[in-house]
């Protein structure tokens, strides 16, 4: 055989080889777009649609806390609610230094309450548009935030020392450090006259 012949061959078993392999490449991009197009359509059957009357959010304005004044800094946020602007400097500076004697300076503004929540009370009350502080222990040391609503599993809070509508998901570790304070609460309940 010549040499000529056989670079003619090759040429065309190497023509054909790549135009196969093409082919291949085009029907397997073909066949994984199909999987994934059905992979999406059979995966949004089964996801289960929110329902949206267990959903609450209230308006409530976040206030980012100074160096250890996340109370005074959750009680500004409420205020702030109910149309009240103290700073948490001021409510430190009078004294109102930590959740647990916060009472004496609320109640001067709005109706409230200390209480020991269970989580579905605490749905409650965000439901009728109250939000409420609560007082946790994480490790060793204990920390406020604003509970400002909820959705199916999840409760919603502004905590002022990481930021505005963080999702705390109602499960063993929220319960625990929640528990850890016996359900510390407080709730507020409109403002004064």
């Amino acid at each position: 055989m010549k040499p000529g012949r056989l670079v003619k061959i090759l040429k065309a078993i190497l023509y054909s080889y790549s135009e196969l392999k093409l082919k291949g490449i085009i029907l397997l991009l073909l066949v994984l777009v199909l999987v994934i197009i059905l992979s999406i359509s059979t995966m949004h059957t089964d996801i289960p649609q929110a329902n949206y009357t267990s959903r609450k959010i209230l308006n409530v304005p976040f206030v980012k806390q100074g160096p250890d004044l996340c109370s005074e800094a959750s009680v500004s946020m409420v205020l702030l609610y109910y149309g009240l602007n103290f700073s948490q400097e001021e409510i430190n500076a009078m004294g109102f230094d930590r959740f647990e004697n916060m009472l004496p300076f609320l109640d001067k503004y709005v109706y409230c309450l200390y209480k020991s929540l269970s989580v579905e009370e605490l749905r409650e009350e965000i439901g009728k548009g109250n939000p409420v502080i609560i007082r946790l222990r994480i490790g060793i040391s204990l920390h406020t935030v604003v509970a400002v609503g909820y959705e199916n599993d999840w409760i919603i809070v502004h905590d002022p020392a990481s930021g505005p509508f963080v999702l705390l998901r109602v499960d063993e570790s929220f319960i625990s450090s929640w528990a850890a304070t016996n359900y510390a609460s407080i709730v507020s309940r409109g403002r004064k006259p």
